[in-house]
């Protein structure tokens, strides 16, 4: 995964003008019209950096800091308004085929649907790691994914990234924010080809500042009895999946990193389920596609899990959909995740 040289980071402002995506959430602040600060890098950030960031704003007196609360949630009422952006990405085709052999995914000249989180998710966390960002990276939990492919992208195709955040709102549980991937042909840059919004939980008790309430509904599925398939998930393949998507926080890789966050074992990556997912109904999967995930128990390892996948008419159209869910095989009702795959 690499990117064209630059003259080094450089910053701008700029109004949004991107189209919001059929999957935002209703109800929040409408922040795309705000200007942003564009900041611009030369490459994709290391992943590893930016852990060890994440890791040193958790220090006291650390300036890191100097604008969150001392409970570490922000004192802003709005998401942050930097922009980052890489051109000229290119796709690394051994670690494309790694990353397909660890999710169980087929090789081709397209790029799998998940692969782009992959590939830009360090980008992600340099935005979680901005000083404006209301709440500290770790700790922070993923709740939702949601994918939107216009078009594929190929395995030869030089792509442009950007990352955004939005909707800062209130949660029972805490506090909310979506952060957002775009990306576009470096050759056709004002199309978006690629787009996700994944929705990040901070738990605790929100501040006093006055913020929109989410109002989400979960996905309601319709599942055989019976499961698809089952698959079989160890630690050491997940430490595999860590070592190909480079995300190797410590609640993966290692007994007492999980252990000092709360669980008795390693376990795996919410978006290697969300990947590994998307196996059950390969050949099937929509040229243009929406893939909806909502993550629910995490999946401690060793795991056997029971897949289910149905498909059905979509909205009474000639369009399919498919709902997808991983739970334990011995225990339906402790769900890791629900999904929804569907033609865009």
């Amino acid at each position: 995964m690499n990117a064209s040289s630059s003259n080094g980071p450089s910053t701008g402002t700029t109004p949004s003008t991107a189209p919001q995506s059929a999957a935002s959430t209703d109800g929040v602040d409408n922040d795309s019209l705000r200007e942003k600060t564009i900041v611009e890098l030369d490459r994709i950030p290391s992943l590893g950096d930016e852990y060890r960031r994440a890791l040193r704003g958790l220090l006291p007196g650390v300036p890191f800091l100097s604008n969150r609360s001392s409970s570490g949630k922000g004192s802003v009422t709005t998401a942050p308004s930097r922009e980052y952006r890489v051109n000229g990405v290119t796709i690394d085709s051994t670690n494309l085929a790694e990353y397909c052999a660890a999710c169980g995914l087929r090789i081709s000249n397209d790029v799998p649907l998940t692969y782009p989180y992959a590939v830009t998710f360090p980008l992600v966390m340099n935005a979680m790691n901005s000083p404006d960002f209301p709440f500290p990276t770790v700790g922070t939990i993923h709740i939702r994914n949601v994918i939107e492919q216009y078009s594929p992208i190929a395995v030869t195709d030089s792509i442009d990234v950007a990352v955004y955040t939005e909707s800062l709102r209130r949660h029972r549980q805490g506090l909310l924010i979506d952060i957002i991937t775009e990306v576009r042909r470096s050759s056709a840059p004002d199309d978006v080809v690629w787009r996700q919004r994944s929705t990040m939980l901070s738990k605790g008790k929100a501040p006093d500042a006055q913020l929109p309430d989410d109002n989400y509904s979960r996905m309601s599925v319709d599942l055989p009895e019976d499961p698809t398939t089952i698959i079989r998930v160890s630690a050491s393949d997940i430490k595999n999946y860590a070592n190909v998507s480079g995300d190797k926080n410590p609640i993966h890789v290692s007994k007492l990193g999980a252990k000092a966050f709360g669980f008795p074992r390693t376990i795996a990556h919410g978006m290697w389920s969300a990947a590994s997912l998307l196996s059950v109904v390969e050949g099937e999967i929509p040229t243009r596609a929406r893939y909806t995930v909502e993550f629910g128990k995490p999946i401690i390892l060793p795991a056997v899990l029971a897949a289910y996948s149905s498909r059905h008419p979509q909205n009474d159209s000639n369009e399919l959909s498919w709902d997808l869910r991983y739970c334990s095989a011995k225990d339906s009702s402790k769900i890791n995740v629900t999904a929804q795959l569907s033609e865009i």
